[in-house]
């Protein structure tokens, strides 16, 4: 059969290099050839005297060369043919494009960044704050433009029921515009089931994104959904799972906020270092913010800035409190004017003005107002117990915070309450129990 000549400049391009390859592999093999007859004869004994190993049909030698294409090869031949292959873009054939925001000086579109802080202080509340804003276009906090869009949530801590639609009602989202993606369907022999979403989903996420449209994805909290196998404390791991999630993003324009616990780093760390899992984390984003008990106020809370390194200087810190809805029963943010108070500020309290006693205070005021006012006292227990604090230590700042302990109904446990934040109706208000 006469084989086909590449009329194309690629093909011409490809057959010889080719050509040259098929040179240099004979060349190669004649500086090989051993010259020993008692090797060559070893050789024929194993192999045969065509080379081609024993009972083998029509197969040539395990090095033969390569013959030459009767045809032009395609991509998917070309990679197979020569492994791996490199992937280089020569920057002048690049264009140079401006740094686009979801919120202009702190959330840069199509990016992955970070929001980090202790239980209590509002995380999950900001992140719904920030869907409800997009859901409507209203504007930011401090004045800046807000696009329209829709968000899409992953959220592992919070039921959609009874904790997510009342805050998003609370913060006044449109919630048509806002979407959880709870699984992922597969099918099996006897029909459908569904298993857990991680961020090794890359397609599924993908998908979801483009079909909501989605301007943002909250993912709450990160280590929940790392793929089984991953250590959130290993930088090659985490790296290679928010490379995908990075390129979903740069490829659709959503931006990937990622919500981190703190660690117990000591005072005197950086800011940087106190999220939860690897370094890698927050280096991978490319921006990143905190929320911390406000310095001035023993209500208050600051969101500060992390890193941000791309399009500009660091923004303000912000102020802002949680307050209980009155509407909703749930906790929404009221924002504040500009802080003074970095970072650093937050997290590396001298022990004089951040001692032990202080933080069980912040702690039990944050989950109270993250609750609207009033806390199951098992919840309080059993979430100090996880922190480390003790009982003992929980109920002398439920006393020094002045709140008040009430039974709900006869078979009902005891709730600790706010008076400033909440005032429920139908329980025996200052009723002493065991667990007041």
């Amino acid at each position: 059969m006469t084989a086909r000549r590449p009329d194309t400049q690629r093909g011409r391009e490809v057959s010889e290099r080719l050509t040259r390859q098929y040179a240099q592999r004979r060349a190669e093999q004649a500086e090989t050839v051993p010259d020993e007859p008692a090797e060559a004869a070893s050789r024929q004994a194993t192999s045969g005297r065509s080379g081609r190993p024993k009972g083998a049909k029509g197969a040539g030698p395990q090095n033969a060369l390569p013959s030459l294409p009767s045809a032009l090869p395609s991509e998917r031949e070309e990679v197979t043919a020569r492994g791996p292959l490199p992937l280089i873009v020569r920057l002048d054939s690049v264009i140079a494009e401006p740094v686009t925001w979801l919120w202009n000086g702190r959330i840069p579109a199509g990016k992955l960044v970070t929001l980090d802080g202790d239980p209590g202080l509002g995380k999950s509340t900001i992140a719904l704050t920030i869907a409800a804003h997009l859901s409507r276009g209203r504007p930011w906090p401090d004045g800046a433009q807000c696009p329209e869009g829709d968000t899409l949530i992953l959220s592992a801590e919070d039921g959609l029921a009874d904790t997510m639609r009342p805050r998003l009602d609370a913060a006044g989202a449109d919630p048509s515009r806002i979407h959880a993606l709870t699984a992922v369907k597969t099918s099996a022999d006897h029909g459908t089931v569904t298993r857990p979403v991680t961020l090794a989903d890359t397609g599924i996420i993908r998908s979801a994104i483009e079909d909501t449209g989605a301007r943002l994805l909250v993912v709450d909290v990160l280590m929940a959904y790392l793929p089984a196998g991953r250590d959130a404390n290993s930088d090659q791991d985490v790296r290679s799972v928010l490379h995908g999630v990075a390129e979903i993003a740069d490829d659709t324009g959503a931006t990937v906020l990622l919500l981190r616990h703190l660690n117990k780093g000591g005072s005197g760390s950086s800011p940087m270092y106190r999220g939860g899992g690897s370094i890698g984390i927050v280096g991978a984003a490319r921006a990143g913010y905190v929320v911390g008990a406000d310095p001035d106020d023993d209500t208050g809370r600051v969101l500060a800035c992390v890193k941000l390194n791309i399009g500009g200087s660091e923004p303000d810190s912000l102020k802002y409190r949680l307050d209980g809805d009155t509407g909703t029963d749930a906790a929404r943010v009221v924002w504040g004017e500009a802080s003074p108070h970095r970072a650093a500020d937050l997290l590396n309290r001298s022990d004089d003005e951040y001692d032990e006693r202080r933080e069980v205070e912040m702690w039990l005021s944050g989950v109270i107002a993250d609750r609207a006012g009033t806390v199951a006292a098992k919840d309080a227990f059993g979430a100090a117990g996880q922190l480390g604090y003790s009982r003992d230590q929980v109920k002398r700042a439920k006393k020094r915070l002045g709140l008040v302990a009430e039974k709900v109904g006869m078979s009902g446990g005891w709730h600790w309450t706010d008076p400033a934040l909440s005032t429920p109706e139908g329980s025996a208000k200052g009723a002493k129990g065991a667990d007041s």
